[in-house]
């Protein structure tokens, strides 16, 4: 009896502090985000200031890659301040995969995203900059949602993304670990051949324009809608799941 009690108060004791270190994480992270702010808005005006921002940036990226992910937490926990700050935080249902956002606020004429992935793997979790997963110079996007996808060589997670450029992009994007590490994953198919990245981009009617392409309940139907002149003609392309792929199908509804 003894011996349960105190294997019920070491469980406490070490849910509390589980729980008082992911909160304080959180509170970093926050503080980061809004001294990323400050440093943006007296860039000019400020001595240093652009150097400052720079530095923040780095002293962000740092913190997340060697503190937060190499905690569990870094992968399932809300860290609510720091997304009230302007962290973009996007995680799969079954957090297998938690992707990091933020607009690094370096470039006065665009958005200038870092994207820092999360994922679980059999060993630990491990973290990777989406960037080098991409050709030099492609940019980086908020991401909206992560649909895992079930099949026989193991599970691949589409990301939805947009960002905002000349125009507004929207896109989704397919992951899965290959040797215990993330890589993106040749998962639609059309007449031309394989990809692992659809996007368009277009004339959104609002600012806090929705992301057009969507899934069916079912999960097996991707709908990527059709632009044309720059603006969204009110007609969707559809992709369908066969077990292994998202496949182009002409005559799906």
């Amino acid at each position: 009896m003894q011996k349960s009690v105190l294997i019920i108060l070491l469980a406490c004791c070490y849910s509390n502090l589980f729980a008082q270190d992911a909160k304080q994480m959180d509170a970093r992270m926050a503080y980061y985000m809004d001294r990323l702010s400050y440093w943006h808005e007296h860039a000019d005006a400020t001595i240093g200031g652009v150097d400052s921002l720079e530095n923040n940036n780095d002293l962000f990226i740092e913190y997340l890659e060697r503190t937060v992910i190499q905690r569990d937490t870094g992968i399932f926990y809300p860290y609510q301040e720091a997304i009230k700050n302007g962290l973009n935080v996007t995680t799969s249902p079954d957090s297998i995969l938690r992707i990091y956002a933020w607009d690094r606020k370096d470039d006065p004429d665009r958005e200038h995203m870092e994207n820092i992935a999360a994922y679980m793997t059999y060993y630990n979790v491990r973290y990777t900059d989406l960037a080098s997963l991409e050709k030099k110079g492609a940019p980086g996007f908020f991401f909206d949602f992560i649909v895992p996808i079930h099949t026989k060589e193991g599970n691949i997670y589409l990301a939805v993304y947009h960002g905002t450029h000349s125009l507004r992009v929207e896109g989704i994007r397919a992951y899965g670990l290959v040797d215990h590490k993330l890589a993106k994953i040749p998962f639609f198919k059309d007449e031309t051949g394989f990809y692992s990245d659809l996007a368009y981009d277009y004339e959104p009617d609002s600012a806090s324009a929705k992301v057009l392409l969507h899934f069916n309940e079912k999960q097996d139907k991707l709908y990527i809608p059709r632009i044309k002149d720059g603006n969204f003609a009110g007609k969707f392309v559809v992709y369908t799941f066969d077990g292994n792929k998202f496949t182009y199908d002409k005559n799906a509804r």
